[in-house]
């Protein structure tokens, strides 16, 4: 891996490809080899790990049922093609389908669509179908799989077998087509702890209920169409939640810094381009981790507390498009990022 080759595999392969050894992972990745996949490496003795990612390989990936027609000997237990120009449908996964230690099957940045109404292996931990154009997941997803990716795709809906997993850590469907609001099942699953469901069409409340997601640390449901009042129910992730955003939604009504100080792990509080009224409180102080903090373009007025300018942690402050007015306090933190443009500030420059 991380060569200069180019062109593209020889075929046909070497005979004593894999023999003598138990095992062989065959690692390409990061080159620059073109042209499509051979079947023939459905035949080589041994291979369990195959990795082609970061080429520039093309074409409809060949059955890896081999060129003489029978699958892999031992048992295969990662895949991953992505970052490639592959195309077509997923068929060919079925050729992997006998291969139950398979665990890691990454197809990523490619151009793969259609539905994917099945999964090549019952023992699967990690899954990224991420950055293709799949229309539909209706596949059942391994109990064992933790972390499932399948954002930048055409998915129209939430796949509804995710529910019924009870090991899933990481979830990210964003960037897709889904419309209608977020099915309240999602905040009922014990294990999830990264959820990302932006750039949606969801629309509606955020169905945070009262139990579920006890390990919760991600939270990012950005640019759809959500809106209401922030659920006071978030204050549930207050010993877990570390990034919070709901930015470019409608939700509206004042902060719920009562509620929302109670979060002392935060560290980035995405809250702009929405209809948020109302001041910042004192108790903003009480995010002692809280290193960047977005409230721009929003109905925000009044004085900034002297409270959140003696905060230390910042890296990015931005507060702009608000109706902030006021001076500025000395920052006792130096911020990378401050922007207060487009608020009524006033007073002289001294705090920078």
């Amino acid at each position: 891996s991380h060569n200069n080759f180019s062109g593209s595999i020889p075929t046909p392969l070497p005979e004593t490809l894999g023999n003598g050894v138990p095992r062989l992972d065959l690692d390409l990745s990061f080159n620059n080899l073109t042209g499509s996949i051979p079947p023939q490496l459905g035949d080589v003795p041994s291979l369990t790990s195959l990795d082609l990612s970061s080429n520039r390989l093309s074409g409809k990936v060949p059955s890896f049922a081999g060129a003489k027609g029978y699958y892999f000997k031992v048992s295969f237990n990662s895949l991953n093609l992505s970052r490639n120009n592959l195309s077509g449908n997923i068929d060919w996964a079925i050729s992997l389908k006998i291969q139950s230690a398979l665990t890691s099957f990454d197809i990523s940045h490619n151009n793969f669509e259609g539905k994917v109404d099945f999964l090549p292996s019952s023992s699967l931990d990690t899954l990224d179908l991420s950055y293709n154009r799949f229309s539909a997941f209706t596949a059942i997803l391994p109990n064992g799989v933790t972390q499932f990716r399948m954002s930048h795709n055409n998915l129209t809906s939430v796949p509804s077998s995710i529910f019924q997993s009870k090991f899933l850590s990481v979830l990210d469907l964003s960037f897709n087509n889904m419309k209608g609001v977020i099915p309240f099942q999602l905040f009922e699953m014990e294990s999830i702890t990264l959820l990302n469901l932006a750039g949606n069409h969801f629309e509606g409340s955020l169905p945070i209920g009262n139990q579920g997601m006890d390990r919760l640390s991600y939270l990012n449901v950005s640019s759809n169409l959500l809106s209401g009042e922030i659920p006071q129910s978030i204050a549930r992730f207050r010993n877990t939640l570390r990034t919070l955003d709901l930015s470019h939604n409608l939700f509206f009504g004042t902060i719920p810094f009562y509620f929302l100080s109670e979060m002392t792990l935060l560290n980035t509080l995405d809250l702009s381009y929405n209809q948020i009224s109302g001041q910042i409180q004192s108790q903003i102080s009480n995010l002692r981790q809280l290193r960047a903090i977005s409230l721009s373009n929003n109905q925000l007025s009044g004085k900034i507390p002297l409270e959140f300018w003696r905060m230390r942690t910042f890296s990015s402050i931005d507060l702009s498009h608000n109706q902030f007015s006021g001076e500025i306090s000395e920052l006792l933190s130096q911020p990378f990022t401050l922007d207060l443009s487009s608020n009524s500030f006033s007073g002289n420059t001294d705090f920078l």
